[in-house]
């Protein structure tokens, strides 16, 4: 938040970027300060798909590798209880306040994302009543920007960006 005000105090237009709870983090922030646009980038509001999840820890042992077992295993076991307290509280705060967004939203979501469910970023686009786009990378999980398809999503951001007057 301090770093946003500074930011505010330097520049006309501010656009708030989010990824993954980075994205409910944005989400306040901006209707707190209120932002020029926003960027939600796999913000969960259903989280963790376990069917997926499933499949790919399967493939995993069968093909011998346990680098994503682990990995599951690590994400459900390695947080302390009071930070996923913390992360509940803010997933249902800010699941109330998607309906209050009225600047442009750019809202990017990876369809194999075993962390945030693709239904979430079908649930965030229908409760923005404001000029909205919605995008799905049918190759892209939870880590995007590492992913295939991070060359994509980068230029679908920055064309969102560009078309917000050209003037941020």
């Amino acid at each position: 938040e301090d770093s946003y005000i500074k930011l505010q105090k330097e520049c006309n237009k501010v656009i708030i970027i989010g990824f993954s709870m980075g994205g409910l983090i944005a989400v306040n922030l901006l209707l707190k300060h209120k932002a020029y646009a926003l960027v939600l980038i796999n913000t969960p509001v259903y989280f963790w798909d376990f069917k997926m999840m499933a499949v790919s820890v399967i493939d995993d042992i069968k093909r011998g590798h346990i680098k994503n077992v682990r990995r599951y295993f690590g994400a459900c076991t390695d947080k302390p209880l009071l930070t996923l307290i913390n992360f509940l509280i803010l997933l249902n705060k800010t699941k109330r306040l998607f309906n209050k967004i009225y600047c442009p939203v750019f809202i990017g979501q990876g369809m194999k994302d075993d962390t945030v469910q693709f239904r979430s970023a079908d649930y965030i686009y229908d409760k923005i009543p404001a000029e909205k786009q919605l995008k799905f990378y049918e190759n892209s999980g939870h880590r995007i920007f590492q992913g295939e398809e991070k060359g994509q999503a980068l230029s679908d951001i920055k064309e969102f960006i560009k078309n917000q007057n050209g003037k941020v």
